[in-house]
């Protein structure tokens, strides 16, 4: 999955949204408060990001502690913590990278053959 690293998700920076729920891949759950602090943003925009979130199946609800609601990441929601800034690699300049390499792998080889 590729991000735009200019766009946003649910109203944050995307970039961030997407290094949190990584950060939560090695939590295993958590709580709009880690949410909250995590942003640094208020927190009803910490609600909204987990609505969204919740809407759009990146997350689930889990057992909750006392009265705190916690969820967890689905596997959507990994894939996103998961997701790449960088841009995509076109085809064209796939094949003449590659192409590339392997001219320097030759001229190395053929280089070593002669010394």
């Amino acid at each position: 999955m590729y991000l735009n690293p200019k766009s946003k998700l649910y109203g944050q920076p995307a970039i961030m949204v997407r290094d949190f729920l990584r950060e939560v891949i090695g939590m295993g759950v958590f709580d709009t408060e880690d949410l909250f602090g995590w942003l640094q943003c208020s927190s009803a925009e910490a609600h909204a990001v987990v609505a969204g979130l919740l809407a759009d199946a990146y997350i689930e609800p889990t057992t909750p502690r006392g009265s705190v609601s916690r969820y967890c990441l689905t596997v959507k929601g990994t894939q996103l913590g998961l997701a790449s800034f960088a841009p995509r690699l076109k085809r064209s300049a796939a094949e003449q990278l590659l192409a590339e390499v392997i001219a320097r792998a030759a001229d190395t080889n053929s280089s070593e053959r002669s010394s």
